[in-house]
């Protein structure tokens, strides 16, 4: 087990009130000492009990931004949101040592995978737990990418990746951040031992009335969801309270 990480949650609220006690159990299961971060969008907290969520947790920073619609894109949006949690996090690092910074979002639920064996993060290693097949602007191709809502990496690491954002005009994707890391002189490596489920509006489908997870059920809800119509999902949001500015992306797999 682990002795202290720090979790970075970016990005829209979505799931995480459903979903907020089977990501604090993985946690909590890997590591002696969680140090909570988060970061949304304003408008985007319509969890009324946001902090309450967090009771008992090691909360560092809840920050409620403006949106910003010139970060829009997977490249730019998540290192903003890395970066403006920087300053919170250097100033807890002045009493604490992390063993690794995991970089995700709130609706993202991350399995152990069986028999598996937790290893601290190489130096100048970035992990993902898996890789596709994006477009590449930059030669009209597709290329290998990164899948981004999960990831981890020493604090050093995770440090350099954020300020991508300060040294970055240009909008990019999951490939953008597969070569900045690159360039960075990092190994893109794959995590083995963790398995990183989005969790979609009908994420309810996979929790009992006792509140337990049916983590067999994760990948299929997620491949479900996109195939639903826009009228069926419409429907599942307007019953579970959830806001459309929350799925309003450019991303296939989840948008209304």
């Amino acid at each position: 087990m682990l002795n202290h990480i720090a979790v970075i949650l970016r990005g829209h609220i979505r799931t995480w009130r459903w979903i907020h006690p089977f990501v604090f159990d993985f946690y909590e299961s890997i590591s002696r000492n969680v140090d909570y971060y988060m970061i949304t969008w304003q408008g985007s907290q319509h969890y009324t009990n946001l902090y309450g969520s967090f009771e008992n947790k090691n909360l560092i920073t809840l920050r409620l931004l403006e949106p910003v619609s010139d970060f829009a894109d997977s490249y730019v949006n998540a290192a903003y949101h890395n970066y403006m949690l920087l300053p919170y996090k250097h100033e807890r690092e002045k009493t604490v040592n992390y063993d690794m910074v995991v970089d995700t979002r709130p609706d993202v639920i991350p399995v152990l995978q069986k028999n598996a064996y937790i290893t601290l993060p190489e130096p100048n290693t970035y992990y993902t737990t898996q890789f596709e097949l994006h477009h590449n602007f930059l030669h009209n191709a597709y290329d290998v990418a990164i899948s981004d809502w999960f990831m981890i990496s020493n604090s050093k690491v995770h440090d350099i990746m954020s300020e991508r954002f300060i040294y970055s005009n240009e909008q990019g994707n999951q490939v953008t951040i597969r070569h900045y890391a690159e360039l960075q002189g990092f190994s893109v490596n794959n995590l083995n031992y963790v398995k990183a489920y989005m969790a979609r509006p009908n994420i309810y489908k996979a929790i009992d009335n006792n509140g337990k997870l049916d983590t067999n059920l994760l990948s299929r809800l997620c491949s479900e969801w996109a195939s639903l119509s826009k009228e069926e999902k419409l429907d599942i949001m307007d019953t579970l309270n959830i806001p459309l500015m929350d799925f309003s992306t450019g991303s296939r797999t989840c948008s209304i």
